[in-house]
């Protein structure tokens, strides 16, 4: 017997040993290459966004008007150090920066920013304040994502919830950006596929960090920090759907 047969007969063996031992729907998932488009259509994510308020002057937002663009919201005049961890379950956070934290009302809310950074690093959080910022605040307020003053009117903050609902939120809007910088670089078709197929598989949990990292820094090169960035963003709005 020739030993292109002998491989031929181990190659059947194998997979009738597959398809005697796994379902079919498994080795179909299996085999198959997702893109992006797949991911967003075998996973649904909730659509509530959920913004919390931490400021002593809470008159200052047009709070009924946020909760009428259908987002969840929650208020704190005070809060502790402790209270961090809950916070960060938020999607979107607005911090006043003095008279807020039990602990510290002078500095309290600038420290806040920094503790919530380390625990959830892309929770959007938005630093408030009442009048000029502060150079000795300089180090938080860098650390927020945008800074905005009091009062706060329907207009502005209708925007920046839109804004970051875009950018952190929004999982179709998330991908499609994915998308377009996957396809605007400057690489053949196929080595783009699987690009895409490597990110969705990652995003599935499907594929390490370690390779897709590697993935991207040999076939995006240059523009490969976008691109991380954007994957980060997505990954952590998935683990905390």
């Amino acid at each position: 017997m020739s030993s292109e047969s002998i491989v031929g007969i181990i190659i059947s063996v194998i997979i009738a040993l597959l398809l005697y031992f796994f379902p079919k729907d498994s080795l179909v998932k299996f085999f198959k290459k997702n893109n992006l488009d797949d991911f967003i259509k075998n996973n649904k994510f909730r659509d509530n966004f959920k913004v919390v308020i931490i400021d002593d002057e809470i008159d200052s937002y047009p709070v009924e008007y946020i909760k009428k663009l259908g987002v969840e919201v929650s208020t704190y005049e005070a809060i502790s150090f402790a209270d961090s961890v809950d916070i960060t379950k938020y999607d979107l956070v607005f911090l006043d920066i003095k008279g807020v934290v039990k602990e510290d009302l002078e500095e309290g809310g600038a420290k806040f920013i920094k503790i919530i950074k380390q625990a959830r690093e892309y929770l959007p959080v938005i630093a408030v304040s009442s009048g000029f910022f502060h150079a000795e605040f300089n180090e938080y307020f860098k650390m927020s994502d945008q800074t905005i003053k009091k009062p706060i009117n329907e207009f502005d903050i209708n925007q920046l919830i839109k804004e970051i609902k875009n950018k952190h939120f929004d999982m179709n809007s998330l991908v499609e950006s994915l998308k377009i910088q996957i396809n605007s670089l400057n690489v053949n078709k196929k080595l783009k596929c699987d690009l895409e197929c490597r990110i969705a598989n990652h995003l599935e949990g499907n594929a390490s960090k370690e390779e897709t990292m590697e993935c991207i820094h040999q076939i995006a090169t240059t523009d490969s920090g976008k691109l991380i960035d954007l994957i980060n963003i997505i990954k952590d709005r998935i683990q905390n759907d």
